[in-house]
């Protein structure tokens, strides 16, 4: 099993309609892509939120053959589609784990 994190910080006067997209828009464009089993996503808790909260959605993929056609075909129009509606008040970062 393969797991995409997707950690993102989003700036305080965002985060409801954020998180409205992120449950309406994003997890129902990721499931439709058929490469991804399940999706997960958390809240950090102590963490440092000054600048904004912070959230991990984990993605998770059968082989890195799924998680390969999945950054290849569709991440890039994803970062691209959250960038055009929230601009700099959202940043992320991808890492990539396998179970063992």
């Amino acid at each position: 099993m393969i797991m995409l994190n997707i950690t993102t910080k989003v700036a305080h006067p965002i985060v409801p309609e954020w998180l409205k997209w992120h449950e309406e828009f994003w997890k129902t464009a990721i499931h439709d892509t058929g490469l991804v089993l399940e999706t997960h996503t958390y809240k950090l808790l102590e963490h440092d939120d000054e600048d904004g909260q912070t959230f991990v959605a984990q993605l998770k993929m059968a082989s890195e053959k799924e998680y390969d056609t999945f950054m290849e075909e569709f991440d890039e129009l994803l970062r691209r589609r959250a960038h055009q509606r929230f601009g700099t008040n959202v940043i992320s970062f991808r890492t990539l784990m396998k179970s063992i």
